[in-house]
């Protein structure tokens, strides 16, 4: 029954019989419920941008140290495996060497399993974390699957100092 009444408008709409008001069409176009949000709690975004594609969600971040060398931010609404983590330095105020990336669940869990340790302060790193799981003394590595809120937290960075972190989720 709901397909033959959507059917009739959507064919009321097509024949200009029945006007729905542009705002409204732009607003439910753009709202999209659960979609990712950056939210920064210690240090300065320069720039986030969060991109959708067909089963994935990159969400980057360029970020800016505290005085103290630390940067923190909650992504909200990011739920499906973590398939690909991204660390650069900017040159022009690279981080200290040997700085950290960690992203933590709701759990207080690092969804990086350690990747995000000890990055450098001149060479761009990427990685997959997953893992280990030793079953019947076999190890095997998973995937990292989350659903709702991460933390980043960079730490031992320098002051003001500046760099990208971006983060895939396959869902």
């Amino acid at each position: 029954m709901k397909k033959i009444v959507l059917i009739a408008l959507g064919a009321l709409v097509i024949a200009g019989l029945l006007s729905i008001p542009l705002d409204l069409q732009v607003k439910q176009a753009t709202a999209q419920v659960g979609s990712p949000v950056v939210e920064t709690t210690a240090g300065t975004n320069r720039a986030t941008k969060i991109t959708r594609g067909v089963g994935v969600t990159a969400i980057h971040i360029e970020w800016t140290s505290t005085a103290g060398g630390a940067y923190t931010a909650t992504l909200d609404n990011l739920s499906g495996t973590v398939s690909r983590v991204c660390f650069a330095p900017v040159a022009a105020a690279s981080p200290t060497a040997s700085y950290d990336v960690v992203v933590n669940d709701l759990a207080g869990v690092d969804v990086l399993e350690g990747e995000g340790a000890n990055q450098s302060a001149t060479a761009a790193a990427d990685s997959v974390p997953l893992i280990a799981e030793v079953i019947s003394s076999a190890t095997t590595h998973n995937s990292v699957v989350t659903a709702g809120r991460l933390t980043l937290s960079i730490t031992n960075a320098g002051a003001s100092k500046q760099g990208e972190f971006t983060i895939y989720v396959t869902n």
